[in-house]
């Protein structure tokens, strides 16, 4: 068993990640930005991926309380700046 010293907090926490298991029953961390993360075969390995990713600081890690599904999402997209941009002021120029 992991070092990692985590308590059951309420959930959601404040914690940057989370572990616990999915729908399917793989074990899953996450950080709270959906950045970082994974599956993984068992408890201890998910604890200890989400220790050394936390500096093994036990108040950043939060296991989930047992039912709780914790699902691996992908984090938000967010739409890139569009170089081609006109700015105010300048003319766009067709090709015929």
């Amino acid at each position: 068993m992991t070092s990692l010293q985590y308590r059951q907090r309420s959930f959601p926490s404040s914690a940057r990640f989370t572990v616990g298991r999915d729908h399917h029953g793989w074990w899953v961390v996450q950080d709270r930005l959906r950045r970082i993360g994974g599956l993984f075969a068992n408890e201890d390995a998910a604890l200890h991926f989400a220790a050394g990713e936390s500096d093994h600081n036990p108040a950043e890690v939060c296991r989930a309380p047992e039912g709780v599904c914790v699902e691996l999402e992908p984090a938000a997209r967010t739409r890139p700046a569009r170089s081609g941009a006109r700015r105010a002021g300048s003319r766009q120029h067709s090709r015929a």
